[in-house]
């Protein structure tokens, strides 16, 4: 038996992971025409663009690698004040996109976490695990996106693979 799915590793991307109280991370976000998502554990999305909401007071800004100079210019206001912190982390993860009929059930696989639509719905993003591993869900159209430590990459290459063709 093998699921109706297609596996994507894909192309870098930037990443700032940003904390802070939402009135003055929304503020920063603002000068760059994005927005707070409206509950946690969601993303807000702006063309290629998108901002998820991992915890409190903690959020991830991601966009096209070619705009990661722009991104930390439009964030680094002079001076940023002491309780944000704003880290590059572009080089930390390795995304995944798992799409198709059956993408449901090859996550179901690899995390514990109940991802079930009436729970984790469009845009609906956390951290959890993915085949014992601390990893990033994203529900993204007709399936997920997974993002694991970019060191671990090939190895959950493989394992989303070897799940897909069992």
């Amino acid at each position: 038996m093998s699921y109706a799915v297609t596996i994507r590793r894909q192309d870098l991307s930037a990443l700032v992971d940003m904390r802070g109280e939402a009135r003055q991370i929304a503020a920063l976000l603002a000068g760059l025409d994005l927005a707070l998502p409206d509950a946690p554990n969601t993303a807000a999305e702006a063309g290629d663009r998108a901002v998820y909401w991992l915890g409190p007071e903690h959020w991830l800004l991601r966009a096209p690698i070619a705009e990661e100079d722009a991104l930390l210019a439009g964030l680094h206001k002079d001076p940023l004040p002491p309780e944000i912190s704003l880290v590059l982390v572009s080089d930390a993860y390795a995304f995944f996109e798992i799409s198709g009929a059956e993408a449901a059930e090859v996550m179901a696989v690899a995390s514990p976490l109940d991802l079930h639509a009436s729970v984790f719905p469009a845009k609906g993003s956390a951290f959890t695990e993915a085949f014992g591993l601390k990893a990033l869900v994203v529900r993204r159209g007709d399936g997920f996106e997974l993002a694991v430590d970019r060191s671990l990459g090939d190895m959950t290459e493989d394992y989303l693979n070897r799940v897909v063709a069992f």
